[in-house]
């Protein structure tokens, strides 16, 4: 699970409500807000994988983070 895939940067304020939260309640939290915490996390949160979020969709999204990543750097 700790992975890129699976990484949010947020403020130690932020990190800390979400803390050992699962992940439906996490999206829960998210969607509440009046604006994003972090654009990575509202990929995730969009995902309709979310309700089963695991391994394979960490890795699957890891792999779209890297490709965008290197796609822009590469222009």
């Amino acid at each position: 699970m700790n992975s890129f895939g699976n990484l949010g940067l947020l403020s130690v304020g932020e990190n800390s409500k979400y803390n050992n939260q699962h992940v439906k309640k996490k999206k829960v939290d998210f969607d509440e807000k009046e604006t994003y915490d972090s654009l990575k996390l509202a990929k995730v949160y969009s995902s309709h994988h979310i309700e089963s979020w695991g391994i394979e969709n960490i890795q699957e999204h890891r792999n779209q983070m890297k490709t965008s990543i290197i796609s822009h750097y590469m222009k």
